[in-house]
């Protein structure tokens, strides 16, 4: 027994005397003892990533004192917590303490927690009607949902739950949660080079941050903006507002909070500068992206990042430097399910096999790529396909190449280039039609 001024505790010598005892109270002390566990646990949260650390003891706490409400809470916060240090390429995150979420590390198990909960929020509504607690509890459930059903390609679902959560949030002056929601539309958009529907969702996320928001969340949507008129082709004015968002970052107080979106200003200050040919400041800008993610932790960053920089270096010459950073993003890319970039990794990938003539393993990575790619529905990356698949004719008609690859291709380098440039046409991809372009000479040539 301890005995301090005004307070006594216990501490069992034994793990079976904790047992004893515990086994000698009745169901209703037990719970009432829990809950008072969990909330002592509660008033030693920091509202950091530390927090994460007594997640677990909370649900075990709030799952035996009966409090289903608690149980819900802190499930969400911990899986939450897992994909966004797991699954997000450019998390907003705090490093007080690097967790690694055990629990949850298996794909199988991620599923199986977000089923659960699912269920369990079903119960908790039914008990708790007209209770905006648990429509917070919501707004932020389907927020996760939707995160990673985009994630996944599974745009129908991911888009449903985000638009929901945008709904309510706005309904209960969360604007918070909806500035979230929007951002995570802004991430579909990128990815799937929707530049209209991107404007939109800027234009509505920057009139809830002139109103409610902070200086990091408008540096966020500084980067956003930046990256829009890079895809529209205008790159000195991209650039200009992806540095703006960069001193935005440096200068605020939190900014470890924001440190990866400085990672993907330079990512697409990279893009910005393969787009026009200049894959040396390509890969200066990547590689400054790279160490960011590399020293954060941020594995979904490293990946995406890895795989722009191999293109860049590929489209350079520089196939030996290529394969390293496409072999190290393609084994990353086993480790979790992250779709984007991963069509364009294997599809480039196969190009430096074909050209080290193992075309029969090279077949292997192109079906990944032409899968990956029906996933993502970007037209860039299937324009990439196109790219890929008439460069590799290409290669193949060079060298006199026969394989089983050869027999895989049905169709033929003009066709491939046709399609590849009608693709990249609709948004602003020049060099890369100038690569088609010279691919189809080619055929015309001989």
């Amino acid at each position: 027994m301890k005995i301090e001024i005004n307070k006594i505790s216990f501490v069992f010598t034994h793990q079976k005397l904790r047992e004893f005892i515990y086994s000698q109270l009745s169901f209703s002390k037990k719970r009432v003892l829990h809950n008072k566990i969990a909330d002592l646990l509660e008033k030693q949260l920091r509202n950091d990533s530390t927090d994460s650390m007594l997640y677990s003891r909370l649900i075990y706490h709030y799952d035996n004192a009966g409090n289903r409400v608690g149980v819900l809470k802190y499930r969400i916060k911990n899986i939450d917590g897992y994909l966004n240090l797991c699954h997000e390429v450019f998390p907003v995150i705090d490093y007080g303490n690097k967790t690694q979420y055990q629990n949850l590390q298996l794909k199988s198990e991620f599923v199986n927690e977000l089923n659960n909960i699912s269920d369990l929020l079903l119960e908790v509504k039914k008990e708790n009607k007209a209770d905006k607690g648990i429509t917070t509890l919501e707004i932020h459930f389907k927020h996760i949902l939707g995160r990673y059903y985009i994630m996944k390609g599974d745009y129908d679902n991911g888009l449903s739950n985000i638009n929901e959560m945008i709904e309510k949030a706005l309904e209960l002056k969360d604007y918070d949660s909806a500035l979230k929601g929007y951002m995570k539309l802004i991430y579909y958009c990128v990815n799937t080079r929707n530049n209209k529907m991107m404007s939109e969702n800027i234009r509505k996320a920057f009139k809830i941050t002139r109103a409610h928001g902070e200086k990091g969340q408008t540096g966020i949507l500084l980067r956003f903006k930046g990256l829009q008129k890079i895809m529209e082709g205008k790159y000195s004015d991209g650039e200009r507002l992806l540095k703006d968002s960069i001193n935005i970052f440096k200068s605020l107080t939190e900014k470890e909070k924001y440190i990866s979106n400085i990672a993907a200003a330079h990512n697409y200050i990279g893009d910005s500068r393969r787009y026009r040919r200049e894959f040396d400041q390509a890969i200066k800008h990547y590689e400054k992206a790279i160490k960011i993610c590399e020293e954060k932790g941020l594995i979904g960053g490293v990946t995406v990042v890895s795989t722009n920089a191999g293109q860049a270096a590929y489209d350079k010459g520089d196939f030996k430097k290529a394969k390293q950073y496409l072999e190290r993003a393609i084994e990353l890319y086993q480790q979790f399910d992250l779709v984007w970039a991963r069509s364009k990794a294997n599809g480039f990938y196969t190009m430096l096999l074909v050209r080290e003539g193992k075309c029969d393993e090279a077949i292997k990575y192109l079906k990944k790529a032409e899968k990956f790619s029906e996933k993502v529905k970007n037209p860039y990356e299937k324009g990439l396909i196109y790219r890929v698949k008439a460069e590799i004719a290409k290669l193949i008609e060079e060298k006199n190449m026969k394989c089983k690859l050869s027999q895989y291709l049905k169709g033929d380098i003009g066709e491939y280039c046709n399609k590849g440039i009608l693709c990249l046409t609709a948004i602003n991809e020049s060099y890369e039609i100038e690569i088609l372009k010279e691919i189809k000479n080619f055929r015309k040539n001989k």
